[in-house]
Parts: C-alpha cells; sequence; structure tokens
C-alpha cells in the first residue's frame, strides 16, 4: 500500500499527473494507494477566514498551484492506469472545539501558513506582521465559529498485469465495497485517530 500526504499544496498543479504516474510505477500490481489533501475551503466562512483563502489562493497561484486540483484527482488516477478508484471527502473540525484532531488540524493550518510566508510577503506584496494578522484572525475566528476544513481522500488499485481490468470511479453512496480506513495523522504528528468513512 503506497500512501501519499499533503502534496497538492507544495507542487505546481502541472506536476500532479507525473506524481500519479510515479505512485503507479512504485504500487505493485493488485497493490493500493490512498491518497489524502486538505483543500482551503473552510466552513462556515467570515470575513477573516474569506481573507486568508484569498491570500494563500494568490499565494500558491505565483508558484503555479492551484488548491481546487486536490478535489479532481480521479482523471489523474485514471490517466495513470488506476482502476477502482473511490473518491471521498468530509468536513474536519478546525480548533480546540474539534479535540485532538482539531487541534491537530488548526496547527497544521498555521504551520502551512507559516511555511508559506516568505512567498506570501514576497508575491503579495504584504509586511509579515500583515500574514501574520491574517493567519492569527483566521484561526480565532475558526475557533469561534467553529469551522471545519474539507477533506478529499482517494483510493486507486493498480490492475494485476494479463487481467481485464474496468477504470471505474465510485462515489460514497455508490461504493458497494467495504469502508476503508483513512488516517488524519498525516500532518507529521501521530495523534493516534483513525476515523473511518
Amino acid at each position: 500500500m503506497v500512501h501519499q500526504r499533503q502534496l497538492g499544496f507544495y507542487l505546481p498543479t502541472k506536476r500532479l499527473s507525473r506524481v500519479m504516474q510515479e505512485l503507479y510505477r512504485v504500487c505493485r500490481p493488485g497493490g493500493q494507494i490512498h491518497l489524502v489533501e486538505m483543500g482551503i475551503h473552510w466552513d462556515p466562512v467570515g470575513p477573516n477566514v474569506a481573507e486568508l483563502q484569498r491570500l494563500l489562493r494568490s499565494g500558491l497561484s505565483t508558484a503555479s498551484i492551484d488548491p481546487a486540483a486536490v478535489e479532481q484527482l480521479e482523471p489523474r488516477l485514471r490517466q495513470a492506469g488506476f482502476v477502482d478508484i473511490e473518491a471521498k471527502q468530509t468536513a474536519v473540525p478546525i480548533g480546540t472545539w474539534g479535540g485532538l484532531v482539531g487541534r491537530t488540524l488548526a496547527d497544521a493550518t498555521r504551520h502551512m501558513a507559516e511555511s508559506a510566508r516568505p512567498a506570501l510577503v514576497r508575491n503579495c506584496k504584504l509586511r509579515g506582521h500583515d500574514v501574520d494578522r491574517i493567519v492569527h484572525d483566521a484561526l480565532a475566528e475558526m475557533e469561534t465559529n467553529q469551522c471545519s476544513a474539507v477533506f478529499y481522500f482517494y483510493q486507486a488499485r493498480k490492475p494485476i498485469s494479463g487481467t481485464s481490468q474496468l477504470s471505474t470511479v465510485t462515489s460514497p453512496a455508490a461504493s458497494s465495497s467495504s469502508h476503508f480506513r483513512w488516517s488524519l495523522a498525516s500532518f507529521g504528528r501521530n495523534s493516534g485517530f483513525n476515523a473511518e468513512y
């Protein structure tokens, strides 16, 4: 099994298809891949969260990264040769109101913004303390409004050579296969939280 977590914010969008081909190459025949990506859609959206979303989209676009690309990875997986593709999305709490997972996600969001800070300052013509204020205010608003972040989960299988395979995309409602387990400990920490969707 091959796991990939959170590359959508770090790779130019045009390289995603190449990444899917590389995942296909390293996966054994009959093996599976699991992908987890976080979008920059937070709900509910107040003015501070909206400002952070605008800032991140602007900063990512200067690096040729389209944050919406992680929402549509099925065609890239299919093109790479994977079959039995399942795509799911779920809202995950962000902030202390969401317990351990919410705190972990708030920390991950803060770290993501901090790692992007130099590029945001350079490309968005902001001062460092302006970026810090936007992030701080957005995280505070997420806590007050009990925001959730949208995560995109993908599972696919590499076909076994010599067999006839039909490539399919399965929605959560149409899936007849057993549930699969996703770990939200993908933020560089082992939170011990596992959720079944």
